[in-house]
């Protein structure tokens, strides 16, 4: 790798760049493995020396490959412990073809508001997990591309479009004729367990803290509230998201 390249890799680990640049990196074996079996485009793959081995596992042209010294992939890497191998890819636009995704989608996630990157890529790889077909991420959501977020997806952000929409407002526009909007609160007056079949649902998911945006709990078509012990105040978002998303893939593929 030359200097330039290395520098330019480099400047992935901050949001700044991953925007200027339209690439992000994914760290590690599993991720690296992932993104070489899916459709997105990838512009290195990059080895530490004493990762070589790794190589003769993936089917990608030779001139994709970097092989390094550690001392340079340590500085690549957005990981405290680096794996020895991390993929650069291109960051797949899926807003230019928003409508187009929401025609063909039966069934949603919204993240509205996760600001942690961990819980939103859980939520995403949760998402893939149960067969969602978008998740579309409204208002102060974690990046969508930073390494914690990709890192938490375990590979989930390969299989399905996860696309940020911005305000409430824009998201209600697009969505809000063409879903049933479902949120999820300790206010809600009905038991998630007696959720009916719902068709095209939006499963909208708000932080910790702030909960769904007003705008879009006052449009909900459904409110639930999951069922729990008073022994914890509240379930953290990733894990509700996962109770509920659980529920209307079984309600609806089982």
């Amino acid at each position: 790798m030359t200097n330039s390249q290395l520098k330019r890799y480099a400047s992935l680990k901050q949001k700044k760049y991953r925007r200027e640049r339209g690439l992000f990196i994914a760290d590690g074996p599993h991720l690296v493995q992932e993104s070489v079996n899916s459709d997105w485009k990838i512009k290195k793959i990059i080895i530490r020396y004493e990762n070589r081995d790794f190589i003769e596992t993936l089917t990608l042209p030779e001139q994709l490959v970097a092989i390094t010294n550690s001392t340079k992939f340590d500085r690549l890497s957005p990981s405290k412990t680096p794996q020895g191998i991390l993929a650069v890819v291109k960051i797949k636009d899926f807003k230019k073809d928003i409508r187009s995704l929401i025609k063909k989608a039966r069934q949603i996630v919204v993240a509205d508001n996760i600001s942690d990157p961990g819980n939103l890529g859980t939520i995403i790889r949760t998402a893939a997990a149960f067969d969602y077909d978008l998740v579309a991420c409204v208002g102060n959501c974690a990046e969508i591309y930073n390494p914690k977020t990709v890192r938490s997806t375990q590979g989930g952000i390969f299989t399905l479009p996860v696309v940020d929409i911005g305000k409430p407002a824009e998201f209600l526009k697009l969505f809000g004729d063409q879903f049933n909007i479902v949120t999820f609160s300790g206010k809600a007056k009905k038991w998630l367990s007696k959720a009916p079949r719902i068709k095209r649902p939006a499963l909208v998911f708000g932080g910790e803290t702030s909960g769904v945006s007003p705008a879009i709990e006052a449009k909900a078509d459904y409110r639930f509230k999951i069922e729990q012990s008073k022994k914890v105040e509240s379930l953290n978002a990733a894990v509700a998201a996962g109770v509920a998303m659980y529920k209307f893939y079984r309600g609806y593929w089982k």
